[in-house]
């Protein structure tokens, strides 16, 4: 499609306030970034191996619901892994109140779609966005001919949301959020372009009240927007007696001891498994007993970090091995070298935190945003994190005000707060109770979410 076809396909009939130029000028910049789309398509099936299933995908060519005309079609979008996750509990829910609908849960990521076909049971059809060309999303429209378009948390794809209201869909952003970087943003320069976009919506459902007042200020009507809670908290934790059987299962699974202490560091990046290596070196003379399990952000990124580890003189286990019975329990207890545990297998993470004595979550100590600090709040682990937690910045001061996360800046503090931490059952058990008291007291979210959607598709039109 030439340039002068897509301006003439996004513009349709003008609205008279400018936001037609606005997108015209954003469809001309993604149109300009087509070649670097090309390079990459054909570098994931000729170099990545990685099949036309998601290149399809981006074109436009999407699964198609079945013929039956009186069920509900509700397309749920989550960029990865977190927003899955998400999507998951909220699809259960919507399950229950709309028994017959059909539900398609798309993602970016490869990581996320991966989680989504293990995970998403409640959905019936698994595909990655559309690229957000006007023309791939009303291809996708056509196929797809959803009544709500849900976006988590902070997924605003402008054609796409477009194209859908275009389509007759409602549009929902659900769990929305609105980061410190999108905040800035729209103040400073996107405002126009941002009051245009979110006023294709039907329903603002946020997390808190700062994300409500957020979106209300770069240019929602406040009309439509609803605090429902943040889905990530609406997590119960495990009873004592689930928890001692999840734990007792994956101990031995890794051929850890009742006794050791065990630390867990999630969603970690590059730069990030140096110094939590330097770190648990130190650790290890105050707490011989203690083990580390590395769990990197990006899984292609395991031969790199067993190579790290290896580097500093630990033994290297991979998950994957413990997986493939290639290494025995007992041999990795008995072992001379230090065992240092990495976890380069997809969606375990969140069983993995029933393990940790603490938990670090990376992406904070470098400028990644942070990632889900509250997964291991379920097992009432303290949570350790970097300043860099933009992308998290509530659940951050959420937990710091109870008491329950913490913040630290550099190796020496991540160091002492280990040692407070690790000497002290006491401190963990009150860590223990303070989380599941938070996580009840947010309970619910995703039932108050969906029912909001639900309410919306029942509603006359």
């Amino acid at each position: 499609m030439s340039v002068s076809e897509l301006g003439r396909g996004v513009m349709g009939k003008s609205q008279g306030d400018g936001s037609e130029l606005l997108y015209a000028i954003y469809n001309l910049a993604l149109n300009g970034a087509t070649p670097f789309i090309a390079i990459y398509m054909l570098y994931r099936l000729m170099v990545m191996r990685k099949g036309w299933g998601a290149v399809k995908n981006w074109f436009g060519d999407m699964p198609k619901p079945s013929s039956n005309g009186t069920r509900k079609r509700i397309w749920v979008h989550a960029v990865s892994v977190g927003e899955v996750m998400v999507a998951q509990a909220l699809t259960k829910k919507l399950r229950e109140l709309l028994k017959d609908a059909w539900m398609i849960l798309t993602t970016v990521t490869d990581a996320g779609n991966a989680v989504a076909r293990r995970q998403a049971k409640e959905v019936n059809a698994i595909a990655y966005l559309p690229v957000d060309y006007y023309w791939s999303a009303m291809r996708a429209m056509h196929a797809v001919r959803p009544n709500a378009l849900i976006l988590i948390e902070g997924e605003l794809w402008p054609n796409i949301i477009r194209c859908a209201k275009r389509s007759c869909a409602a549009v929902v952003l659900a769990n929305g959020r609105v980061s410190d970087a999108t905040y800035q943003r729209a103040l400073s320069y996107g405002q126009a372009f941002y009051r245009a976009m979110l006023s294709q919506f039907d329903v603002f459902l946020m997390r808190t009240e700062v994300d409500a007042q957020r979106i209300v200020s770069i240019g929602a009507d406040e009309s439509k927007v609803v605090v429902t809670g943040d889905i990530k908290l609406d997590v119960m934790p495990l009873d004592e007696g689930e928890l001692k059987l999840l734990r007792r299962k994956l101990l031995g699974e890794f051929g850890i001891g009742e006794n050791n202490l065990v630390w867990v560091a999630g969603s970690t990046h590059h730069g990030e498994e140096e110094l939590l290596l330097e770190v648990y070196k130190r650790l290890l003379i105050h707490f011989p007993s203690l083990r580390l399990i590395v769990a990197p952000r990006h899984i292609e990124r395991s031969n790199e970090i067993a190579t790290l580890i290896a580097r500093h003189r630990f033994w290297c286990v991979r998950r994957s091995s413990i997986i493939r019975g290639e290494i025995e329990p007992r041999a990795m207890s008995m072992a001379a070298a230090t065992p240092v545990f990495l976890l380069d297998t997809m969606g375990e993470l969140r069983n993995i935190y029933a393990l940790a004595d603490v938990a670090f979550v990376g992406g904070s100590l470098v400028k990644r945003g942070g990632h889900n600090m509250v997964e291991p709040l379920a097992y009432g682990c303290p949570v350790v994190f970097g300043r860099h937690v933009d992308n998290f910045r509530p659940h951050a001061a959420a937990l710091q005000s109870e008491g329950i996360g913490f913040t630290v800046n550099d190796a020496n503090e991540l160091f002492d707060l280990m040692v407070r931490l690790l000497s002290s059952q006491t401190m963990r058990s009150e860590i223990k109770r303070r989380s599941k008291k938070l996580l009840e007291a947010h309970s619910g979210a995703a039932t108050k979410t969906a029912m909001h959607i639900a309410k919306l598709l029942m509603s006359p039109k």
